[in-house]
């Protein structure tokens, strides 16, 4: 099964809760490459609490962590990343 969210933290969040009943799930386009790549297109949302999200890959809480930021959040939208490099 695979998952391709928003990159902020409600996306982390379903990632993590999927991953507690269907461990195997695999995220897709939700790394720090596709963040940095994107950024430009990243924008702040309300703060919303940092919680501990156990069943992230070591690189996907990197990136959950690096999103928050002093008054805000940020949100990469999936609709901005060009799909085609996800279907290589």
């Amino acid at each position: 099964m695979l998952l391709g969210g928003y990159i902020d933290p409600q996306g982390f969040e379903i990632l993590n809760n999927l991953r507690s009943y269907y461990p195997n799930v695999a995220s897709i386009l939700m790394d720090n490459k596709t963040f940095d790549d994107y950024n430009e297109y990243a924008h702040g949302i309300s703060l919303v609490k940092q919680l501990d999200l156990p069943y992230l890959t070591k690189e996907e809480r990197e990136l959950y962590k690096r999103l928050f930021n002093n008054n805000e959040c940020l949100r990469l939208e999936q609709e901005r990343i060009r799909f085609s490099i996800g279907s290589n």
